[in-house]
């Protein structure tokens, strides 16, 4: 009997974090001169030495067309009714009754599958109205689809809730039916409370609202604010539903699955402090040494590190991964082999790009926004996908962020050797400072969402635009201070707001997976393979059961809760 919580526990993880697989933080395209736009056509000047690809490389083309969908695809792929989704339902009601008067769990079989069936595909089916809609956000009859599915699923997901009590508590064979599920599952399960199901479908319209706002109007600050006020007394909500007293540590344990402690976490921020932030500094300033190299090679480097993947005459991406071999290989390239992703050019497109699974084809798939197309952005991505086509069941996603973050370190590592060594110097101190530039303000982040979920509902309410960026200025002064962030990071009063409520409690995953990251390159650069196998084994050597610490240790990494892989860091970073 296939019957379990976890069809529908999964899917509502996957649904609270859709966005948040994506390039960790931004480009830093801030740290380039402004008005440069990377550009879709070839540099006067290859990047790459005179021997260090085949001519066929040199020559191959990216065809999108025969990699990737299109908006237009997606459209043809959205077909849910409400005759569907009236259909699951009556499914459940077929499943329950039989439930009763059934001989046996076989009966009752064939009536669960006819609702997983019905539950994968309306899952599928509000992932892909949510593509359409990221493809372009200000597209408003994609808005209303967006919000509408994921309605009908939320109604579904209530009612398979409700189903799931009443079988538990008046069918026959409710001992069997139930046999794999955990105590834990069974008293969530009875407790359940269709209140929820209101709350988050309030949640996502506060975020498309948020999706909304002008972040270049005067009045942004307090709109974001006022949205932000109402999502937090929401999310607690679901926090107080499901037993907790706030959202900050509902979601770290059920939503992310985090497996270490706020005294953990306050280490942490001690390690990025005394190591991180003083050798931030050395980095940056070998990376701005790019200013002085001629303005050909400037382009150039600004072309590898931020234009499109498939604009130069060298495909630097698609190099790294015909270099991959076995199921690493295989995997890396399943995405282009199977058109498992979409371009958006649209100005108002989802600004960078994220990875989500279509769970009725079983396939991971990506989009890349109008800011998202760069080869760093992409090989990031890829690294999500990896995983995902490896083992879906994964969903820590401080694992998961070490995935992508930790294959875009070995494409910078694989890169040595291929773009000019005039150019390479400065790509490395790109990435680093970018590392860097993650560690150190999504901790700051973290923080100050700690410290504001930490807050009862009625001061939220209460509490201005000025309150929460000096609950900000408090957290940055350990780290320099707000200006010294502003000038060394970014602005973190603008910052937190761009953030937090669309991914919220998501950011410490980046900062705790970013030490891992410059972990495996520090490997990388003593030996690459050896940096391979280890990166593969913490994708291809994990399961399900496996912790975020206990899946690191497997790998033969240390912790990012070890004062030693700090200074291996900070090492890097003076190199």
């Amino acid at each position: 009997m296939k019957f379990n919580l976890k069809l529908v526990a999964l899917l509502l993880v996957m649904l609270m974090v859709l966005t948040s697989c994506e390039s960790a933080l931004a480009p830093l395209l801030e740290y380039l001169p402004e008005g440069w736009v990377p550009t879709t056509t070839t540099t006067t000047e290859s990047t790459t030495s005179s021997t260090s690809t085949t001519k066929k490389q040199e020559e191959e083309k990216f065809d999108r067309g025969a990699n990737s969908l299109t908006r237009k695809d997606l459209l043809a792929m959205y077909t849910l009714t409400k005759e569907e989704v009236d259909a699951a339902m009556a499914s459940l009601d077929t499943m329950v009754e039989v439930s009763k008067t059934a001989e046996n769990v076989d009966e009752i079989d064939a009536a669960y599958e006819e609702f997983e069936a019905a539950f994968y595909h309306i899952a599928e089916q509000m992932t892909i109205a949510s593509l359409i809609y990221y493809c372009n956000m200000s597209d408003e009859e994609a808005s209303t689809r967006h919000l509408d599915t994921q309605d009908m699923f939320y109604d579904l997901q209530d009612k398979y809730m409700q189903s799931c009590r009443t079988m538990y508590l008046e069918s026959p064979h409710a001992e069997e039916l139930f046999a794999d599920w955990s105590e834990q599952e069974i008293q969530e399960m009875l407790e359940y409370d269709p209140t929820i199901i209101a709350v988050k479908k309030e949640i996502e319209e506060l975020q498309v609202q948020y999706d909304n706002l002008d972040d270049n109007a005067h009045d942004f600050n307090d709109a974001s604010v006022e949205i932000y006020k109402q999502l937090i007394v929401k999310n607690n909500q679901v926090a107080a539903l499901n037993g907790y007293d706030n959202y900050y540590d509902y979601a770290s344990k059920n939503v992310y699955g985090r497996d270490y402690t706020a005294e953990d976490l306050a280490l942490f921020r001690q390690y990025v402090i005394q190591y991180v932030v003083p050798n931030f500094s050395k980095v940056y300033s070998d990376f701005e040494g790019w200013r002085n190299l001629s303005t050909t090679k400037q382009n150039n480097f600004r072309e590898f590190v931020a234009g499109n993947f498939d604009a130069g005459k060298k495909n630097y991406l698609l190099m790294y991964l015909d270099s991959l071999e076995g199921t690493m290989g295989e995997n890396m390239r399943h995405m282009f082999d199977n058109k498992n992703c979409v371009f958006s050019n649209n100005k108002n497109s989802h600004p960078t790009a994220f990875q989500t699974y279509l769970y009725e084809s079983e396939t991971p798939f990506c989009l890349f926004g109008s800011d998202g197309q760069s080869a760093s952005t992409m090989v990031h991505e890829i690294g999500h996908y990896y995983a995902a086509v490896t083992n879906n069941d994964i969903n820590n996603y401080d694992l998961c962020e070490t995935h992508s973050q930790g294959n875009e370190f070995l494409f910078l590592k694989y890169c040595e050797g291929k773009i000019s060594s005039s150019i390479y110097p400065y790509v490395r101190a790109y990435n680093l400072v970018n590392a860097g530039y993650v560690m150190i303000l999504a901790t700051i982040v973290d923080e100050f969402e700690q410290r504001v979920y930490a807050l009862d509902n009625e001061t939220i309410s209460n509490m201005t635009s000025e309150d929460f960026d000096a609950i900000m200025t408090s957290v940055c002064e350990p780290y320099g201070g707000v200006d010294w962030v502003s000038s060394n990071i970014s602005d973190p009063l603008d910052y937190w707001r761009q953030v937090v409520i669309s991914n919220p409690v998501y950011y410490i995953s980046y900062a705790v997976s970013a030490v891992a990251a410059v972990e495996i390159f520090a490997i990388a650069e003593e030996d690459y393979d050896a940096a391979l196998a280890c990166y593969t084994a913490l994708v291809e050597g994990v399961t399900e059961e496996d912790s975020f610490l206990g899946a690191l240790t497997k790998a033969g990494l240390t912790t990012p809760f070890e004062e030693e892989t700090f200074k291996k860091i900070a090492q890097t970073f003076r190199k």
